[in-house]
């Protein structure tokens, strides 16, 4: 039956998706790898440039829910179906009200009295601003219809530009992190101007008149506004974790701690190129199709996640040598690097399906508990008992717990049993952290090898169901 639901234009799509998160993924990891070691390993800089990274990620949601209304409504279609005219309107009235959003944060940036760096990162995230949304308006349109092939060319693009400033950055001397900020607004103005050729039957096109464009824009605001809240209580789940960092200590820990989960979200790049062909593509499924296709989906998924938490140790080692200045993280990263498999899991697997039933409220109800744990954690963490490491704990903690309630809910929602599942991925992960926390190296590996054997064990079942899907071709 696999074999009938995803034939190869699903492939074709994920290809195209592939091709430009691999760029994404290979600017993202010498991004990690190189920006603290050109900035001479100046962790207070690299803090600053992480703290912009950190805060340009509320940008998103200044658009109020329109671009994601507009995403769920018009998934699935095609695009040469959609309402040029009505999108057009959708798009100028978006850059209207983001170039007063941006004027307004950016006077406000440059009267901030205190640190001249401070000021530059909101004044850059203003700017940032009013390109980075009209460029998401249209993005999300191409995912929404699954024009895969251009959406890939405008990211490959723009990861290409800031792969060249990085090379370019090799002949800089005495580089800041204001060489980096404003390389990310270049390659967001790149991608900008391209996402507007592509789309240029848009943007051109004459809008309908301002009163139709005003109520089209409420009813996508209507829509897209509980996912919007979902996404924002997301964020904020780590948020306010690390904002409780940078606010107790100082900038340098907060670059620390920033650095460890820049190397933990890593995966995520390659777990996104998945997750954008993939809603558009179950939106055509029934609810049958939709139900068997789950479990097969999270086995491939989550039995090679866990076992890429081998690879912690070889991955310390390299780092050890390349940023000996970071060492301080590397006692961080054992904790945070399984929050790539419960972020993995939720963004491809949990929220897409939650996205196709249009359970955006069930998706904001548990960010919302997010974060409630997370103000809890944070609370006790930074504010009563002071302690970094128990702060850091933390932000897996809120990020299994929003997890593992999202997933039970969508369970009951298509009449399936996950509990087995998810015991085993929460045992798993603590015997992980356990093993690099009382022992260390190679003894620790072996250790967690044993547990991953023993996962799998528990997992036969499903291994034998993906073997006979890979002898049948039909994935």
């Amino acid at each position: 039956m696999l074999s009938r639901i995803i034939h190869s234009s699903f492939f074709g799509r994920i290809t195209y998706a592939f091709s430009a998160n691999i760029v994404v993924f290979i600017a993202s990891m010498l991004a990690t790898l190189l920006i603290p070691k050109l900035l001479g390993g100046n962790i207070e800089q690299y803090g600053f440039y992480q703290l912009y990274i950190f805060y340009a990620g509320f940008i998103g949601f200044f658009h109020l829910g329109l671009c994601d209304g507009i995403y769920l409504r018009e998934g699935g279609k095609q695009y040469a179906n959609l309402d040029k005219k009505v999108q057009s309107s959708q798009f100028w009235l978006l850059s209207v009200f983001e170039t007063l959003v941006s004027c307004s944060i950016l006077i406000i940036a440059l009267q901030r009295s205190g640190n001249v760096d401070n000021k530059i990162v909101f004044a850059v995230i203003a700017l940032s601003m009013f390109i980075y949304l009209p460029r998401t308006f249209l993005v999300y349109i191409l995912q929404a219809t699954n024009r895969i092939k251009e959406y890939s060319f405008i990211v490959i693009l723009g990861r290409s530009a800031f792969l060249l400033l990085l090379l370019i950055a090799f002949f800089i001397k005495d580089l800041s992190f204001k060489y980096f900020v404003y390389g990310e607004l270049l390659c967001q103005s790149i991608e900008l101007c391209v996402s507007v050729v592509i789309c240029n039957d848009i943007v051109f096109t004459k809008p309908v008149p301002i009163k139709e464009g005003l109520y089209e824009a409420f009813e996508n605001i209507k829509v897209g506004i509980n996912l919007l809240a979902a996404n924002i209580a997301g964020l904020l789940i780590t948020g306010i974790v690390r904002f409780g960092i940078q606010q107790k200590w100082d900038i340098a820990t907060f670059g620390i701690v920033s650095f460890s989960l820049s190397v933990s979200n890593l995966i995520l790049v390659l777990i996104n190129a998945v997750a954008l062909v993939l809603y558009p593509s179950l939106r055509t499924l029934g609810p049958d199709r939709l139900k068997g296709l789950y479990p097969k989906i999270r086995s491939y998924l989550m039995i090679p996640m866990m076992g890429f938490l081998l690879f912690y140790y070889p991955l310390v080692l390299i780092l050890q040598a390349w940023l000996p200045q970071y060492s301080e993280s590397f006692q961080y990263l054992s904790i945070l690097f399984p929050l790539c498999i419960f972020s993995s899991k939720m963004n491809l697997l949990v929220l897409t399906y939650l996205k196709v039933y249009r359970k955006e409220r069930t998706i904001l109800k548990a960010n919302i508990l997010g974060i409630a744990v997370s103000i809890v954690s944070t609370t006790l963490s930074v504010v009563v008992f002071g302690n970094i490491r128990m702060a850091i704990i933390s932000i897996l903690v809120n990020q299994i717990v929003c997890c593992v309630y999202a997933e039970n809910v969508l369970a009951k929602q298509i009449k399936i049993n996950v509990r087995k599942d998810i015991i085993l991925e929460v045992c798993a992960t603590c015997c992980f952290i356990l093993c690099h926390w009382f022992f260390y190296g190679v003894v620790a590996t072996v250790l967690y090898m044993c547990v991953y054997l023993m996962y799998l064990f528990f997992k036969r079942k499903d291994l034998s169901e993906i073997r006979l899907i890979n002898n049948s071709n039909g994935f």
